[in-house]
């Protein structure tokens, strides 16, 4: 029996859905954990290996310039259904030998893996807001988050063994696997006949400006991890490029075009408030990630097996942490958690760099390592339940894709940002057979912890919603002060017209109602 709008409990939802996010990270992971394995195959350089990485991330963020309105004109359950189809089909041909054997053909192969992932990612959460019950949506992002450092562990546990053993070919063919299974069944369950504006149109002017300013800002910032790559004034030009882009797309977007990217009422203070939040929560987390082989070889002195060890314990914190923050999210409200998770985030980061710099200790890191995730999960499930609290039905796939985009570039910022500080100090990181300077390490956590004084401040500044009325915290004045949606499912607690999600629906001024 299909799923129904509004009617799903949350636990048999996430049992399709929370697929997706586990999906894109054990695509990310298992590439990322034997990246070494196909460089020294394929005789690749560390340049070239790289791009078999950046492809993903590029792809999966250009894919947002458009993926909303596709959504939009044919219902987030069949986009998530189409990008679920093209990761299956893209990771089961990786185990044919004329594939991931040529390093042209596995970089095609990844690329096609990624676009499917761009049609994934963003759907997940509008399909989980349509169809859960009133009131557990938080329940569905808590499970869809728990599944990114389950993908960790069954990566760190698994890729490397299989890659040594009988290929790094038959990891794809894992995700691939499950992909297949995944889309079985999302066609057994999942509605398809559900919210369609087949009036949507895609504002092509609107959307080769984002497209074009997100590939160069992209580009521009992952080429600042490779010294070869491309001379230092084209890294500035492409970044600055890109970034001048993005403003004339925001200016044209919200002022010309008539087929909107993204909705004026959507970018409004607090949405954009919290998307900062996910941005810098996201930086942080894959910058620690991207050092975690760096401390284990080199700082703490222990061998790179042990990197799969500590991944494995440190991505178990989803398990004590979800459930404590989905109490904390009944309880108190959201500006007050934020503020405590972005303090205790930054002081943790500020005793990583003096651990590295004076007492490295395996056990001390692991500790850390293991709150940090936690914490980063927890804001991960905070500031998207608020912003999903906050957004009207007709949004919901902008505010996916709104998401998907802020954590994408936070994922690539983390690591430039960890990149570009290291070898600012230690610049013996660009010559082989070096010793490593702990301070380069120590400075990159420092900066983090820097980050999360930004993190406290705009916290600090978001509005409170109608949701968290009667919660540790709540005044009823700062709740008529902030600026937000007038309409919102969570907000409410009546249900909103099931004419909504039925037909095609209508517009009216421009809106899909």
């Amino acid at each position: 029996m299909r799923f129904k709008v509004h009617e799903t409990t949350p636990i048999k939802l996430s049992c399709i859905t929370a697929l997706g996010p586990l999906i894109g990270m054990m695509s990310s992971c298992q590439a990322n954990t034997n990246l070494n394995v196909i460089k020294n195959l394929l005789q690749l350089s560390t340049a070239q290996a790289s791009w078999l990485l950046n492809i993903e991330t590029l792809l999966a963020v250009i894919m947002t310039s458009f993926v909303g309105k596709v959504s939009e004109r044919i219902g987030c359950t069949l986009t998530l259904s189409i990008g679920t189809l093209i990761c299956a089909i893209s990771n089961l041909l990786v185990i044919v030998p004329e594939i991931y054997s040529n390093y042209l053909m596995l970089l095609l192969f990844r690329g096609i893996s990624a676009i499917g992932i761009g049609f994934l990612a963003p759907a997940t959460m509008p399909t989980n807001y349509m169809l859960v019950q009133p009131g557990k949506l938080a329940i569905t992002i808590t499970i869809s988050s728990v599944m990114i450092p389950v993908a960790g562990i069954l990566v760190a546990l698994s890729a490397g063994m299989v890659a040594s053993s009988i290929g790094y070919q038959y990891m794809f063919l894992f995700v691939g696997c499950i992909s297949l299974f995944t889309f079985i069944c999302q066609i057994i369950w999942l509605p398809y006949d559900i919210q369609k504006n087949k009036r949507a149109k895609i504002d092509f002017i609107g959307v080769s400006l984002m497209s074009i300013g997100l590939c160069s800002l992209v580009i521009g910032l992952l080429s600042f991890s490779e010294k070869e790559f491309i001379p230092l004034w084209a890294k500035i030009l492409l970044s600055l490029g890109g970034l001048i882009i993005l403003i004339i797309f925001y200016f044209y977007d919200q002022k010309k075009s008539s087929n909107k990217v993204f909705q004026p009422q959507l970018l409004n203070k607090t949405i954009l408030t919290s998307a900062t939040l996910i941005l810098i929560v996201q930086a942080a987390n894959f910058g620690e990630r991207y050092l975690t082989p760096f401390n284990v070889v080199y700082n703490i002195k222990y061998k790179n097996e042990m990197t799969g060890v500590i991944m494995a314990i440190v991505c178990c914190s989803a398990f004590p942490f979800s459930p404590i923050t989905n109490i904390l999210l009944k309880k108190v409200i959201v500006k007050r958690i934020l503020i405590i998770i972005g303090l205790l985030y930054g002081l943790l980061m500020l005793l990583n760099g003096f651990m590295f710099l004076y007492f490295p200790s395996f056990a001390l890191y692991t500790v850390v390592s293991f709150i940090n995730m936690g914490l980063f999960l927890s804001a991960v499930i905070i500031t998207q339940t608020y912003n999903f609290a906050q957004c009207p039905q007709k949004y919901n796939q902008q505010m996916g894709v709104l998401n998907h985009l802020m954590a994408q570039i936070g994922n690539v910022s983390g690591i430039i940002l960890a990149v570009v500080i290291q070898v600012s100090v230690d610049e013996n990181l660009n010559t082989p057979d070096i010793q490593y300077d702990p301070l380069s390490v120590a400075a990159v956590y420092w900066t983090f912890a820097g980050l999360f004084v930004i993190f406290v401040l705009l916290a600090s500044r978001l509005g409170m919603l109608p949701f968290e009325r009667g919660k540790n915290g709540y005044i009823e004045r700062e709740m008529s002060q902030t600026e937000s949606f007038e309409e919102s499912f969570i907000n409410s607690d009546e249900m909103v017209f099931t004419e909504q999600f039925q037909g095609e629906g209508q517009i009216v001024e421009g809106y899909y109602i």
